[in-house]
């Protein structure tokens, strides 16, 4: 058994470099969770929803409100990141399903078939799955959240 170990070790990084590696992501989560006060600013100031939202607000159709969000939140991805969040479109085939159109999400899971993500318009856990989206995900800031969930866009549907 003690030979296995010295090999292992050998070969690999030692015990102080993997450590140091898992110091430095919790590091990294702990900044993006808890900003400090310059990122804060910094977040604050570059809010692309807050100077619209009258606007997006003031619209009846929530796929004109979509439509306006999506142009202004042009950082896209293809897959999502665990603990940032989303809005995006997603066309449900699960028949009676009822299902958010336009969602809201935190993302908590990504697996081969999709992502998993709390709905901020349900308040719930939703499974995505990668043949029902048509489009990309557009990533919305911390600093945005607050302002989208205020905003009346999700579209609630059944899936016929």
């Amino acid at each position: 058994m003690a030979r296995r170990a010295k090999r292992r070790r050998a070969g690999g990084p030692s015990y102080e470099e993997v450590k140091a590696q898992i110091n430095a992501r919790e590091e990294e989560r702990a900044l993006r969770n808890k900003p400090d006060e310059y990122q804060y600013v910094e977040e604050v100031g570059s809010n692309r929803i807050s100077s619209h939202k009258e606007d997006i607000q003031s619209m009846v159709d929530p796929e004109d409100m979509m439509l306006k969000i999506m142009e202004l939140l042009t950082d896209i991805q293809v897959v999502p990141d665990i603990g940032d969040y989303y809005t995006f479109i997603y066309n449900a085939k699960t028949k009676g399903l009822e299902y958010d159109q336009h969602p809201l999400i935190i993302c908590t899971n990504v697996h081969s078939w999709g992502f998993r993500g709390i709905n901020f318009h349900w308040g719930k856990v939703r499974n995505y799955t990668w043949a029902e989206l048509p489009g990309q995900l557009h990533s919305v800031r911390a600093s945005e959240l607050n302002d989208l969930r205020d905003i009346g866009y999700a579209k609630f549907k059944i899936v016929l």
